[in-house]
């Protein structure tokens, strides 16, 4: 039997007797709970009886909340620092890939035309050099040109076809230089009638009568003369 029986008839709820250490811990849960709770329903809340059971005052609840709080922004900024470090981080390692791949474009680009320039200043000897050999082969009797026209082919890695279309083209223009009276001298003396054989003759005539050389009776004495 209780020593204190029921008014009502309801059962009573019994306050047990609660320890240093378990008030604490009771205090910091609220505190806790409270310091996630709007300002204003905090505020009112430890300003009633409501902390009572808690064995601690407005003031020590409002202290523990500010604590509470405080903390929480600290670790706020803490976070939005290391967030701004991180990002800044993010920024800079993508401005220096940036940086690199802009180098290595640079790099690219000045490699190409330095090749580039390479490959005309190539392609630019390897034409003087063809034009130095087509030019010595014109000099030499007509019997000789095909041989000789055969082993520039192979020297400069030409087509012979190619190569012989361009000394037909120079041949052309020889003519049309004897034609003109507009002779350069040989690099030494030359018998003529080494030079002027049937082949040659028969090229020269060619060139006549494409309207190319206006001296055919030169070309017919010649022709005689062979």
């Amino acid at each position: 039997m209780t020593d204190n029986p029921p008014k009502n008839g309801t059962a009573q709820v019994v306050e047990f007797p609660v320890g240093d250490e378990e008030k604490a811990r009771r205090f910091h849960a609220e505190v806790a709970r409270l310091a996630a709770q709007p300002k204003g329903y905090w505020l009112f809340l430890i300003g009633t009886d409501h902390i009572q059971k808690f064995g601690a005052t407005k003031e020590q609840f409002e202290q523990a909340i500010g604590a509470v709080l405080a903390e929480q922004e600290k670790k706020a900024k803490e976070d939005r620092g290391e967030l701004r470090h991180a990002e800044k981080q993010q920024t800079t390692a993508k401005r220096e890939s940036e940086r690199k791949q802009e180098r290595k474009e640079r790099e690219e680009e000045r490699k190409q035309e330095r090749e580039e320039r390479e490959a005309r200043k190539e392609e630019e000897r390897k034409d003087k050099e063809k034009q130095k050999a087509l030019a010595a082969v014109v000099k030499l009797p007509s019997a000789q040109h095909e041989a000789e026209l055969k082993k520039v082919a192979r020297r400069l890695d030409e087509d012979v076809e190619t190569l012989r279309a361009e000394f037909d083209e120079l041949l052309g223009d020889e003519a049309e230089k004897i034609r003109r009276g507009i002779v350069e001298p040989w690099d030494e003396p030359v018998e003529a009638r080494e030079l002027l054989d049937a082949s040659t003759v028969r090229q020269v005539h060619h060139y006549s009568r494409q309207g190319r050389c206006a001296h055919r009776p030169a070309v017919d004495r010649l022709r005689l003369d062979s």
